[in-house]
């Protein structure tokens, strides 16, 4: 009932506008974990790299970053028709 409203109400408040600064920032740190993903992936694969402690430390931030990355985008306001929606029921 009335407690599931105030939780659901605390989340919306959580839901960025696809174009705000927080998320377009965000959106370039992705641009870089895709190039550096790219890169190290096929890399690493053919030339069956060893991974050192700081490589490791970089690849489980990565995919740190992309699983944290899924979240967020729950929590992306679209656009629908021209209109930007920041409901959460139609995210």
């Amino acid at each position: 009932g009335s407690r599931h409203r105030r939780q659901f109400s605390r989340l919306q408040r959580l839901v960025l506008p696809a174009s705000s600064k927080k998320r377009v920032a965000w959106d370039c740190l992705a641009l870089l974990t895709v190039t550096y993903d790219a890169f190290m992936i096929p890399f690493v694969g053919a030339f069956e790299v060893e991974m050192g402690s700081a490589m490791l430390g970089i690849s489980l931030a990565v995919a740190a970053f992309w699983t944290c990355d899924v979240v967020f985008t729950f929590f992306t306001g679209i656009y629908k028709q021209g209109v930007m929606v920041m409901s959460l029921w139609e995210i």
